[in-house]
């Protein structure tokens, strides 16, 4: 077993080639009742909902199937899905699919429970304080993630695209983090180029996010982090020439995981708060890690001893100058997304317009816990001027 998979708290996690296949026994004891959510046809195109289907049934549990949850869930997504999980009232969820599926699972079993409205929970510790306060508590959650990059199969997030807002928003809360996680690599094995760059560098962006914030964390996580880095600069590349090489598929789900474990305890900052506005033009983990060196630039004074200890992971030679330091790293970032054929800065993109980055810079403002996760402080009378100029570095 994987020490610092063990070394986590929160979710149970079950890492391997073929684990999936385990479900039933894993699941054993949850109940007799589940609701199996995924998305809009993988699954079962690739027969890996029915191998869940019969190997739960198998095991005398009755199995129900909620499909559709589309790429950056909406809210109404998880309303619909609240209302069938009233409905059915399963004894366990199975959340089958990326992190869109998860954190639509999330949402909607919190909102199942509770029987709140949405708003009520969004932000951080509400669900927590609602579920003491009703004296109930969630289901068990059961995760299996198939792509390497969110990390929701272990994290306390969960994102939802506000259709009144017309922005994305943050539901956090440790009691959302998914009871069991089940990542097997191979559930990732057919997931295209583009899908494939995209959710690893939002991978890649988790650990440095996390690496660079200044919120405590247990000792190890570091160690972790540093080595979930490694994993992904090494075989990232490795798929873009291959996507059959499974053992850089095996890495990529490790070094994902890894980056949810990271953020969970120590957040994402600015990277991710302005990546919020980027829905309609470009991926989000394009997005994320197209503003990653421009955020990390500003960070710089604040984080002079983490950089030093990151720099040779990229081959950067830790004892030069600071600013010479980082940006020789940050020109191996540049260098690392245009071997994966991705661009390197959003001017890189066309449909970046003016409008789109004062969208940037507003989504950062609506939700303040990003500022306040920006390990060099972002005070909030200056918070728009430093955010524009961010965006145009």
């Amino acid at each position: 077993m994987n020490f610092y998979l063990e070394q986590y708290p929160y979710t149970r996690i079950f890492f391997g080639v073929g684990e999936r296949k385990r479900i039933a026994e894993i699941c054993s004891g949850l109940g007799e009742k589940c609701l199996v959510i995924t998305s809009r046809g993988f699954a079962r195109k690739l027969g890996i909902l029915d191998q869940l289907k019969s190997s739960l049934t198998r095991d005398g549990v009755q199995v129900q199937v909620f499909e559709g949850i589309e790429p950056e869930p909406c809210d109404e997504t998880s309303l619909t899905l609240a209302e069938s999980i009233r409905s059915i009232n399963p004894d366990f969820l199975i959340a089958l699919g990326g992190g869109s599926v998860i954190d639509a699972v999330k949402c909607a079993e919190a909102l199942a429970t509770l029987e709140v409205n949405l708003k009520e929970i969004y932000g951080s510790d509400k669900v927590s304080a609602l579920l003491a306060q009703k004296g109930k508590s969630l289901r068990p959650l059961i995760a299996l993630p198939s792509t390497s990059g969110t990390g929701s199969e272990v994290t306390k997030y969960a994102v939802l695209y506000d259709g009144d807002e017309k922005m994305k928003v943050l539901v956090l809360d440790y009691s959302l983090c998914p009871k069991i996680a089940i990542v097997d690599p191979e559930l990732s094995f057919s997931a295209p180029l583009d899908l494939t760059i995209a959710t690893g560098l939002d991978a890649l962006t988790h650990l440095i996010e996390s690496y660079l914030n200044h919120q405590s964390a247990p000792e190890w996580v570091a160690r972790m982090t540093e080595e979930g880095i490694c994993l992904i600069l090494e075989n990232l590349p490795r798929l873009k020439k291959s996507l059959s090489d499974f053992e850089a598929r095996e890495k990529m789900s490790l070094a994902s995981t890894y980056g949810g474990i990271a953020i969970t305890y120590k957040g994402t900052g600015l990277p991710h708060g302005f990546s919020y506005a980027f829905k309609e033009i470009i991926p989000h983990g394009s997005a994320v890690a197209l503003t990653l060196i421009p955020s990390w630039r500003y960070y710089l004074p604040a984080v002079y001893d983490k950089t030093r200890k990151l720099a040779p992971l990229f081959g950067v030679e830790p004892a030069l100058a600071l600013d010479e330091m980082a940006e020789a790293i940050f020109n191996k970032l540049k260098g690392f997304f245009q071997e994966l054929g991705h661009p390197v800065s959003l001017k890189d993109i066309p449909q970046v317009s003016e409008q789109v980055l004062q969208e940037g810079v507003k989504a950062v403002m609506k939700n303040p816990s990003k500022l306040a996760n920006a390990p060099r402080p972002v005070p909030l009378e200056q918070a728009e001027s430093i955010l524009n100029r961010i965006l145009r570095d």
